[in-house]
């Protein structure tokens, strides 16, 4: 039994069939070695723009503290009462 499996290893098909499977072994680490990597390159910019929107969300709360209430009304677009309210 080995002596047929040696002349099949030594041939050329099994030459080709070797070389098959040492190609698909390679390209498939390296498949795999390229997912994650990109998978970690994706999950690092997402926490890194989480930072940024809390960061800014941050400054955006204390500018809207400083303001007073007609700042608060222009920042908003308006408090919805008209310019002439009928008043004398």
């Amino acid at each position: 039994m080995w002596a047929v499996a040696a002349r099949l290893a030594l041939s050329p098909a099994g030459k080709a069939v070797g070389a098959l499977l040492l190609a698909a072994a390679v390209l498939g680490g390296i498949y795999i070695l390229g997912r994650h990597a990109g998978r970690d390159a994706v999950l690092t910019s997402l926490a890194n723009d989480k930072v940024t929107i809390l960061k800014e969300g941050r400054a955006i709360d204390h500018a809207a503290d400083l303001l007073d209430d007609s700042g608060l009304c222009a920042v908003l677009g308006g408090c919805g009462v008209p310019g002439d309210a009928g008043g004398d």
